[in-house]
């Protein structure tokens, strides 16, 4: 069987410890419940708590809030909201004397002490009021009066909302500022770009070749148009090529001096038929190189106008943006009441950590007496 080492203490001592020194033992506890009882009933100052509710919607087209809970926190509890706070408690004759000391020096951080903010993310969007909102944040004040933890939490919520407010506007104002010389560069280009199709139809002759083409061949191979013969329009050059046919069978039956007159008719209607080929090949080249050059002017024109249109858009959706920042973005949903029922000091969570510490102070107290105090009679003598 092990043996207990000579330094170390057995269950008996310390139970023999405790008998000899319970006087020590309940006397500290004792002490720190008369300690506590003292404090929480007659030195510590009441306070009072009140919440006030603000809720911060999503942006347009967005599914989530315009502003991190992260960000919402360390703007809520910045020196410039607390000073803002503080300075309209004084304004309004409603700053406590213990926030007015240091004045504005450290009265702002005194105050901002008692500040505490509860913010949760709504991601199935909570109406309230016709409205949806993706953040609730309570921010609670404590103050030595229910009138001014009420007022300090209105006056908090306020002040976080109109921050808020200016922040995001100058975070769309700067994207818009930012968007002004893209969209003027778009807006130049999309004008230019419609001055160069007014301008070619004004100078090209596609119409007007096309018109002599049809004229000429009808409606066949014209790029753009009906690739077959119509019967309705059949063309110069398709009428001329019948009359030369028919002319051909009128020569298989004729002799003497008609068929000399028929003869030179056919070589007057070939020539006539070579010169509109020539004229047709011509024309033919002058459209194509003219559809060529307005394809390219109409691209153009649709790529710049898609650019202008799309920052133009965008600009719009800002400016839409700018106005619900501005407006209702985030607004105060339920306004801080006065609440005449404590919360500081905790009375009874005062006197039981009194004890406890009384308790444990005691204890130690008792074994640090023993050891460093002359053996107790009928103790055994250690090494």
């Amino acid at each position: 069987m092990a043996e207990i080492p000579g330094d170390e203490l057995s269950l008996r001592d310390i139970l023999e410890t405790l008998r000899r020194q319970w006087g020590l033992i309940l006397s500290l506890p004792l002490l720190g419940l008369l300690g506590a009882f003292v404090y929480g009933f007659f030195l510590a100052k009441p306070l009072y708590a009140s919440t006030a509710t603000l809720g911060v919607r999503p942006l347009p087209g967005q599914d989530q809030t315009a502003l991190p809970l992260e960000e919402l926190r360390a703007l809520a509890f910045s020196p410039e909201v607390a000073r803002e706070v503080w300075e309209a408690l004084e304004r309004e004759g409603q700053l406590p004397p213990a926030w007015q000391e240091g004045g504005e020096g450290l009265g702002p951080q005194r105050m901002i002490r008692g500040f505490s903010l509860e913010s949760q993310a709504i991601h199935q969007q909570v109406g309230f009021q016709g409205h949806s909102f993706t953040v609730v944040a309570s921010l609670s004040v404590r103050a030595p009066s229910p009138e001014a933890a009420a007022r300090a939490a209105d006056l908090w919520a306020e002040a976080v909302v109109r921050r808020l407010r200016d922040l995001l506007s100058a975070r769309v104002e700067a994207q818009l500022g930012f968007l002004e010389g893209p969209l003027a560069e778009a807006r130049e280009a999309y004008r230019q770009a419609q001055a160069a199709w007014a301008a070619f139809w004004q100078s090209s002759s596609l119409e007007r070749n096309l018109a002599e083409l049809v004229f000429l061949q009808g409606l066949a191979q014209i790029p753009g148009q009906v690739t077959a013969v119509s019967d309705a329009l059949p063309g110069e050059y398709l009428r001329m090529k019948s009359a030369l046919v028919e002319l051909e069978s009128r020569l298989q039956a004729a002799s003497g001096p008609e068929r000399l007159s028929l003869e030179r008719e056919r070589e007057a209607l070939r020539a006539r038929l070579e010169g509109i080929e020539a004229r047709m090949a011509l024309l033919r080249e002058r459209v194509a190189r003219a559809w060529v050059e307005l394809g390219e002017v109409t691209q153009t024109l649709e790529l710049a106008k898609e650019a202008y249109s799309s920052l133009a858009r965008k600009r719009l959706d800002l400016q839409l943006e700018l106005a619900l920042v501005q407006g209702a973005l985030a607004e105060v949903l339920v306004r801080a009441q006065p609440v005449y029922e404590e919360v500081a000091p905790r009375r009874v969570a005062l006197l039981v950590f009194g004890a406890a510490l009384g308790l444990v102070l005691g204890v130690a107290g008792a074994f640090v007496k023993e050891a460093l105090g002359p053996p107790a009679r009928g103790s055994s003598a250690r090494p």
